[in-house]
């Protein structure tokens, strides 16, 4: 489902309610100025640099991970 803005090939979408079925390729760069939603597995093999990560539920890490600031662990 795209809804709001998209770019293909250099070239402004504008989309409500598109869906797009199969697999995309994105050669280049991704923003999302707000919210993106991934319904099941997402695989990041060539590594994933944020500033914020706010998730719920399991992380695996199969690799190296690198924290340059403080990482606060909360129990519940």
């Amino acid at each position: 489902m795209v809804e709001g803005e998209t770019r293909l090939q250099d070239t402004l979408v504008t989309a409500s309610g598109a869906s797009l079925g199969g697999a995309v390729v994105i050669d280049g760069n991704l923003l999302v100025n707000e919210t993106a939603r991934i319904l099941g597995t997402t695989f990041s093999d060539g590594g994933l640099e944020t500033s914020e990560l706010d998730m719920t539920g399991a992380l695996t890490v199969g690799g190296r991970v690198r924290f340059d600031s403080t990482l606060v662990l909360d129990l519940l």
